[in-house]
C-alpha cells in the first residue's frame, strides 16, 4: 500500500494538475475504486475488505481520508494490499473537492467504482457490472440495487433504490421532480462519462451526485442490476444523512434542483423530452418542432408541484418569449403567444404575493372558529360545573350508602357468627338425641329381660321364699 498524508498546499498544487505520486510503472488496472472515508472507524475496514475481497481482481483502491478526526487514517493505513493507495487530507476539503482531485489526478482505471467508508459490496459486484458494461458497451454507468443497513448491520425495510423497471428517461424524469433513486456507492461509471458530462459540481451541497447524473443521463444509457450488490449504511440518527428539519438545508436544496433542471435544456430535442415526460405532448397539444426551451419551461410549470420549478418556467418563458425568432418558432409549433405567457405570470405564484391574502382569509376564519370555540366551551364549561355539583350530591350519598354498607356488613358477619354456633348446637342436639334413643333401646331391652326373669319358675320360688323370710324377720335385705 501507498500511503501519502497530503498537505493543504499538495492537495491545492494536485488539483491544479500536479500528482503528489510517481507515475504507475505497473499495467493500468481495470477498475479504478474511489473510497471516500471520514470518521468511520468502526465500519472502514468492513469497506476496504469488501472491495479486496472481490471476485473481480483487477482493480486500484484509492482511499481519501478526509482529516479524520478519530482512528479511521490508523485503520486504512493498516492495510497492507498492493492494490490499495491512500491519501490523507491535513485538513478538511469535503468528499466533491476529493471526488474531482482523485478523478483529475489519481484514477487510472477504464472504469470508476464510487465507494465510502460505512458502506460494503457484496463480492461479485464489480463482477456483474462489468459484465453488463461487455454486454452493452455502449452503456455509461452501470448501478446496482442496495439493501439499506443500519450501524449494527440490520437490515431496514427501506427500498428507495431499488426501482422494478427504471430506464434512462423514467431516471431522468424522476430527477426532474427532485427524486433521485440512484445510489451512489453502487455505481460502476466510465472513465469517459467524466470527460464528457463533467466532474462534480463542488458549488452544490445538498445534490452533487444527483446533478451528476442527471449531466450523465443526459449524455449515456444506463443500467439497473436487480440485485441488492450493494450495502448502504443508514444509521439510526441519521447523521449521515442531510437533515430536511434545517430552514438553511430545504432553501439550499430547492435552489440547486433549479440548477439541476437546467441542465434539461441540453436534450437533443422535443422526442426526448416527451420521452422524458410522457404526458406533456397530450397535455399541450404540440408538435415534436416545439423549441426545447418551451417544453422544458411547461414541464416546470405543469409536471411539477414546486415554486422553484415554476420560477424556472416562467424564467425560461420570458427569455424565449423575448427572443423574436424563438417566439415565432413557439407561436408556430406549439400555438402559445404573449397572451398565453401573461396568463401564466398572472395565475403561478411562485414567490407567493397571494400567500398574504389567503393566509388573510384562513386567519379569519380560523378567528371566527376560535370565537365559536370559545363559547362552546363556555357553554362546555357551565356544563361541567353543573354536572361537578351533581357529581358532589352523588358523592355525599355515596358515602351514606357506604356507611350503612359497612354497618350491613358488620350485621353480616355476626349473623355470620350466629349462624355458625346454631349450627354446632344444632349438631349437639343431634348428637344428644341419637344417645337417647340407644338409652331408650337398652332400657326395653333391660325391661324385656326382667319381664322374663319374672315369668320363670324359679323366680316366683324365690319370691315365695323372700317374703317368707321377710314374714319371719329374718332376711334384713332383698
Amino acid at each position: 500500500m501507498v500511503s501519502v498524508d497530503v498537505t493543504p498546499a499538495a492537495l491545492q498544487s494536485s488539483q491544479a494538475g500536479a500528482s503528489p505520486n510517481e507515475a504507475p510503472t505497473a499495467p493500468r488496472p481495470k477498475v479504478s475504486v474511489l473510497l471516500s472515508s471520514y470518521n468511520h472507524e468502526a465500519f472502514v475496514q468492513e469497506a476496504i475488505d469488501s472491495v479486496l475481497q472481490q471476485s473481480f481482481a483487477d482493480f486500484e483502491l484509492i482511499i481519501i481520508d478526509d482529516a479524520s478526526s478519530d482512528g479511521s487514517w490508523e485503520v486504512i493505513a493498516g492495510n497492507t494490499d498492493a492494490r490499495v493507495r491512500a491519501y490523507r487530507n491535513a485538513s478538511r476539503k469535503g468528499a466533491v473537492n476529493n471526488a474531482n482531485w482523485a478523478l483529475r489526478e489519481l484514477v487510472q482505471g477504464e472504469f470508476v467504482a464510487i465507494h465510502h467508508s460505512d458502506d460494503a459490496w457484496t463480492p461479485e459486484k464489480l463482477e456483474c457490472q462489468l459484465a453488463a458494461f461487455a454486454a452493452d458497451p455502449g452503456l455509461g454507468a452501470v448501478f446496482t440495487w442496495v439493501r439499506v443497513i443500519d450501524e449494527h448491520g440490520t437490515t431496514l425495510d427501506n427500498d428507495w433504490f431499488n426501482r422494478p423497471s427504471a430506464n434512462r428517461w423514467s431516471l431522468l424524469g424522476e430527477l426532474f421532480l427532485e427524486e433521485n433513486h440512484l445510489a451512489h456507492p453502487s455505481a460502476l461509471i466510465r472513465r469517459q462519462c467524466y470527460d464528457r458530462s463533467g466532474l462534480y459540481d463542488p458549488l452544490l451541497v445538498q445534490t452533487p451526485d444527483a446533478d451528476m447524473w442527471c449531466r450523465l443521463l443526459l449524455d449515456w444509457p444506463v443500467e439497473i442490476i436487480p440485485e441488492k450488490l450493494t450495502l448502504h449504511r443508514l444509521f439510526s440518527n441519521r447523521s449521515n444523512t442531510s437533515s430536511t428539519a434545517r430552514a438553511d438545508v430545504r432553501v439550499r436544496t430547492a435552489n440547486e434542483w433549479n440548477h439541476l433542471r437546467r441542465h434539461f435544456l441540453r436534450v437533443a430535442g422535443a422526442d426526448d423530452v416527451f420521452r422524458i415526460f410522457p404526458a406533456l405532448q397530450a397535455r399541450l397539444a404540440v408538435t415534436d418542432q416545439c423549441p426545447v426551451a418551451f417544453l422544458v419551461a411547461m414541464a416546470c410549470l405543469h409536471e411539477s408541484t414546486s415554486r422553484n420549478a415554476w420560477q424556472l418556467g416562467i424564467e425560461l418563458l420570458q427569455k424565449a418569449m423575448g427572443d423574436t425568432a424563438t417566439r415565432r418558432a413557439i407561436e408556430q409549433a406549439c400555438g402559445f403567444s404573449t397572451a398565453d405567457l401573461a396568463h401564466i405570470t398572472g395565475s403561478r405564484d411562485p414567490f407567493g404575493v397571494l400567500d398574504g391574502e389567503r393566509f388573510a382569509r384562513e386567519y379569519a376564519v380560523l378567528e371566527k372558529t376560535a370565537i365559536d370555540t370559545h363559547a362552546d366551551a363556555t357553554r362546555s364549561w357551565q356544563e361541567v360545573e353543573r354536572s361537578r355539583a351533581t357529581i358532589a350530591a352523588l358523592s355525599a350519598e355515596r358515602d351514606t350508602l357506604e356507611r350503612e354498607h359497612a354497618a350491613y356488613a358488620k350485621l353480616a358477619c355476626e349473623y355470620e357468627a350466629l349462624a355458625g354456633e346454631h349450627g354446632r348446637l344444632q349438631a349437639a342436639f343431634e348428637q344428644l338425641g341419637g344417645e337417647r334413643e340407644r338409652l331408650q333401646a337398652a332400657h326395653d331391652a333391660l325391661s324385656q329381660q326382667l319381664d322374663r326373669i319374672r315369668q320363670h319358675r324359679g323366680y316366683k320360688l324365690y319370691v315365695l321364699i323372700r317374703n317368707g323370710l321377710k314374714k319371719l324377720k329374718l332376711l334384713k335385705h332383698d
